[in-house]
């Protein structure tokens, strides 16, 4: 892609292309950033002119526009260059996320400093004349405790409206208002906002999340003040104690949201929080100095398993940690799980009908990532091309590899007998031969903008491959080295990929997209063949307690089986219905992950694995 910038001709490559969104696809080029609008338009190049003239005025954590940027060959404006963000900064919607959390080692005291640091840029902003307007959980972007606003073109100042808005984080006093009418977003409805993603970051949980038996709507509860701590909401078990806030955050919190009281956040209030934060010994999460123990330590799961019969299931402890599992992953008939305890990665390993082995691996370090291929353990860690490969059974390095990195994380895949990983644009295969790792070609793939995914299903070894080129995706199914082009649906205009995974069985591959358009999060099933034909697709608004923990999700016989805080869920993937297994909300949280075993499934929560049966 050719642009022009201050009449200078720059070529946009698309291995480097960064995120692509409903509004722009966003491209890096030396030490900046190139967001290209999808629809330029003269109101957009407008604002972009007024904003370059008020740059100065906004704070330091602002990824404000530096340069205008033109279309080759004499076109207008149609996107701006800006200051390139560190490649390891990540959206603030993983502070939501439990099991991103367990593996970035972020706890209660890091989240309350990223919010101060998130409230100062806020105050600045709206002293210098700008409300942020739709202050979302993927418009900002973190590392460390510094918090960096990005899409600085939808603020409103001056003349300029804000015309975007994200539901759940949107003040109920813009419902049904006309984004495009004037300056209707304040200051007020930023803190709004801000609260919601402070709860939401803190507790795990939306303001108004939760099981209501008659109110499902977000809207409908937000109208009727219906919080997640209202006694007639069931609250996710896998979110976390609102005892680990303060009183005087709860009264906050109580105010905006339970009395409809919208004003700006004290920030008083939240340096105060974090100054009596004290560390658990057990967990080593904060809490508050003047809470007796450990809310979170105090609300772990009571349920403990030996061998229980719980309804129409007989359920068996495989294996339990007093830290938690970060990482499982079942190969054939042998469970592998990671956990983090007291400062070391110890993997347990556990095949029917035999005890399960416990080794002590490592030191614990943040951002490490997991894999399993030819019974070693993949190791690789965020930032980084290495691969190291070690024995499963005492946790010695075995030897060294690399692959490339997508959107900063190594792309790597483990399947029974192979390892796949990439070079340079090409997607290699790597075995064991000899007690050597030998690499061979399997195909070329779009360099540094590739995604994929493997499992072994009955001795055939299967990938999902996803490509990006500028803001295309790109799907392939791999099955034994064959490779097919995989049919499946576009995102809709104006749509973003939020999350990206893929599950496997004997018919096919699914892949399982989350994505957000206007504001409202979705969730896309495509059901592929191992030629590439679609099976079933099915499109959904995405909801906690429907969906649950997708990305834990295991596929089998046509079917999808997840964890959710009402139990395990199952979807047909040939009929396109849903099913519950009664009772199983008794020892389900929502959080955990699933893999199916010939004759039951496995189930890892944060402490536990275990096995359930039918009786």
């Amino acid at each position: 892609m050719k642009v022009v910038v201050q009449g200078k001709a720059i070529n946009l490559n698309p291995k480097d292309v960064l995120g692509t969104g409903g509004e722009a696809v966003v491209i890096k080029k030396g030490k900046a950033a190139y967001k290209i609008f999808h629809q330029p338009s003269r109101e957009k190049t407008q604002k972009l002119q007024s904003l370059l003239k008020k740059r100065l005025l906004l704070p330091d954590r602002v990824l404000a526009p530096l340069k205008l940027v033109k279309a080759a060959g004499g076109g207008g404006v149609i996107g701006y260059m800006m200051p390139l963000a560190d490649p390891g900064a990540e959206p603030l919607a993983k502070l939501s996320n439990r099991n991103f959390r367990k593996t970035s080692r972020i706890n209660i005291k890091d989240v309350t400093d990223i919010f101060l640091d998130t409230y100062r840029t806020v105050e600045k902003l709206h002293s210098a004349g700008f409300v942020v307007g739709d202050l979302n959980d993927l418009n900002e972007i973190f590392l460390g405790d510094k918090v960096y606003f990005i899409d600085v073109d939808s603020f409103q100042f001056d003349r300029f409206s804000c015309q975007v808005a994200t539901e759940p984080f949107l003040s109920p006093t813009l419902y049904n208002k006309d984004l495009t009418n004037g300056l209707v977003f304040t200051p007020e409805t930023d803190w709004y906002s801000f609260a919601v993603l402070l709860f939401r970051s803190l507790l795990l949980v939306h303001p108004y999340g939760g099981v209501h038996p008659k109110i499902n709507q977000l809207t409908e509860r937000v109208k009727k003040r219906v919080t997640a701590f209202d006694k007639d909401v069931r609250y996710p078990k896998f979110a976390l104690n609102r005892e680990i806030l303060s009183d005087e955050l709860l009264d906050y919190f109580e105010k905006t949201f339970e009395k409809g009281r919208i004003s700006q956040f004290p920030k008083n209030i939240l340096e105060q929080y974090d100054g009596i934060l004290i560390k658990c010994s057990k967990c080593h999460d904060y809490f508050p100095n003047n809470r007796r123990q450990c809310p979170a330590c105090s609300t772990k799961s009571a349920f403990v398993i030996n061998q229980k019969i719980i309804l129409d299931y007989e359920i068996s402890l495989i294996t339990e940690t007093l830290g938690q599992f970060v990482y499982s992953k079942l190969v054939g008939n042998k469970l592998y799980a990671i956990a983090y305890e007291d400062g070391m990665a110890v993997l347990h390993t556990w095949k029917k009908g035999e005890k399960t082995q416990k080794t002590v691996l490592f030191p614990v370090a943040r951002d490490l990532g997991f894999d399993i291929a030819f019974d070693k353990l993949i190791l690789s860690r965020k930032g980084s091309k290495q691969l190291i490969v070690l024995d499963a059974n005492d946790g010695s390095v075995f030897t060294k590899t690399t692959t490339d990195l997508f959107q900063n994380y190594p792309i790597k895949a483990g399947t029974h007998d192979s390892l796949y990983r990439t070079a340079g644009g090409i997607l290699l295969k790597s075995e064991m031969m000899a007690g050597n790792l030998v690499s061979r070609t399997v195909s070329t793939i779009a360099d540094e903008q590739t995604w994929f995914h493997g499992e072994t299903v009955q001795g055939k070894e299967k990938l999902a491959v996803v490509s990006r080129i500028f803001d295309k995706w790109v799907y392939r199914v791999l099955v034994d080295g064959a490779s097919y082009e995989a049919d499946v649906r576009e995102l809709e205009k104006g749509e973003k990929l939020v999350s990206l995974n893929a599950r496997f069985d004997t018919k096919g591959a699914l892949v399982i997209r989350e994505t957000k358009k206007k504001g409202k999060a979705f969730v896309l099933l495509d059901y592929i063949s191992d030629n590439g034909v679609s099976l079933f697709y099915s499109r959904e608004t995405y909801n906690d307690e429907d969906h649950g923990n997708l990305q834990g999700a295991t596929l089998g016989n046509g079917s999808l089986l997840f964890a959710t805080a009402n139990g395990l869920k199952g979807k047909s993937l040939t009929k396109g219905s849903t099913f519950e297994f009664t009772g199983t909300d008794k020892f389900i949280q929502g959080n955990e992950k699933i893999h199916g075993l010939q004759g039951g499934i496995i189930v890892v929560s944060d402490n536990k694995a275990f096995l359930i049966r039918k009786r």
